[in-house]
């Protein structure tokens, strides 16, 4: 067996495969949500930024007691944040998170089974998101990041591995923390609600 191994041929080794999966929700506490037909609901009694679909419209809709099992007003008053600022931050996430089950409703969702393998050393996950995107390559890297530390463990040398001092790697680290902070399942859920986008 070699005794070293480039951290590029890592990523270069990531396969990844389409998987036919439920809605992205089905398995997230974080999106859990309701959907009531529109034309049940009383005009000016919801909000119609909430409506997706163009026949058979559906409102919507997230209860705010379950949402703030999540934890992130509890999380932003532990910081020092006023009560009305910590609101906000829960209505804020709230927000983006309607705004991405929008996303799905109105564009569908793809999942990946993304792989990384190098002789016996492997690790994967299954992710939601497009093809090609930022977070598809943030996702490989990661993977390679943890098979490069399973070959270190056996005596390999990973040449060119990220730094663990470098910014990308202290953001990392980061977005961990406050995902778990925030009650998000994992990391991949906190960077997907990250990089959809500002609300409209």
């Amino acid at each position: 067996m070699p005794a070293e191994v480039s951290f590029s041929s890592l990523v270069g080794k990531a396969r990844i495969k389409h998987v036919s999966t439920g809605p992205p929700w089905e398995d997230d506490d974080y999106y859990k949500h309701e959907t009531i037909k529109a034309s049940y609901l009383v005009p000016d009694t919801f909000n119609p930024d909430n409506v997706v679909g163009r026949h058979d419209r559906v409102c919507i809709v997230i209860r705010r007691e379950e949402f703030a099992a999540h934890g992130i007003y509890d999380h932003a008053r532990k910081n020092g944040a006023s009560k009305q600022v910590a609101r906000e931050e829960e209505a804020f996430a709230m927000r983006r998170t309607i705004e991405q089950l929008r996303k799905w409703y109105d564009s569908g969702w793809a999942s990946w089974d993304v792989c990384v393998e190098f002789l016996e050393f492997h690790s994967s996950v299954e992710v939601t998101c497009e093809a090609g995107d930022q977070y598809m390559l943030d996702v490989v890297k990661d993977l390679a990041t943890e098979v490069a530390g399973q070959l270190e463990k056996v005596g390999f040398t990973v040449k060119g591995k990220l730094d663990p001092q470098s910014r990308d790697s202290k953001r990392f680290k980061l977005h961990l923390k406050v995902s778990r902070n925030l009650g998000f399942a994992d990391i991949y859920d906190y960077r997907r609600w990250l990089l959809s986008g500002p609300v409209k």
